[in-house]
């Protein structure tokens, strides 16, 4: 199963018991049934349904991770039927690029829903040498001239005394 969406929460089923799901919570083990491993998996979620039934799947889902409402509509009698344990995992948790899932038999895919604000995918530090230190050379552009208040006065007083000789020579004349 090949998987590409960058803003995407993928829902699988855990047919398995409550054990061996909590043990999920494993980086390790959860790369091992998804048959990938995975480049963030603070992304991805095991879950037990019981937890949250007061507000059901779909409303775990628009409320903490922000999928498309329409999108979760339609799934919405599949998703809030679920019971036991389910992984959530987002596009996020995947390797840049996607990844082809070889998921073991007790995983079913049941949705994918797209995420109207999904995380920014992993930075990794640039590693190399022209990467470290910093950046010599040039200086910074010098700050736009800006009049100080003396060159206003003088404008002022300036631009007054023009008024004053027109105006007594408007009269003189």
């Amino acid at each position: 199963m090949k998987l590409t969406d960058r803003n995407a929460v993928h829902i699988f089923s855990l047919s398995m018991p409550a054990s061996e799901a909590e043990a999920l919570k494993s980086p390790e083990a959860l790369s091992s049934v998804l048959g990938t491993p995975l480049s963030r998996p603070d992304q991805a979620e095991v879950l037990d349904t019981g937890d949250i039934s007061s507000m059901g799947l779909t409303g775990y889902l628009l409320a903490g991770f922000d999928v498309d409402p329409e999108a979760a509509a339609q799934q919405r009698a599949r998703l809030d039927a679920l019971t036991g344990h389910v992984l959530l995992l987002r596009a996020a948790a995947l390797p840049p690029g996607g990844a082809t899932l070889s998921p073991a038999p007790a995983l079913t895919h049941i949705a994918t829903l797209p995420e109207l604000n999904a995380p920014p995918p992993a930075m990794t530090p640039l590693r190399s040498d022209g990467a470290k230190g910093t950046l010599g050379g040039g200086r910074a552009a010098p700050e736009p001239h800006q009049a100080s208040r003396r060159t206003l006065l003088i404008g002022l007083i300036a631009a007054t005394v023009l008024a004053l000789v027109m105006f007594l020579l408007a009269r003189s004349g």
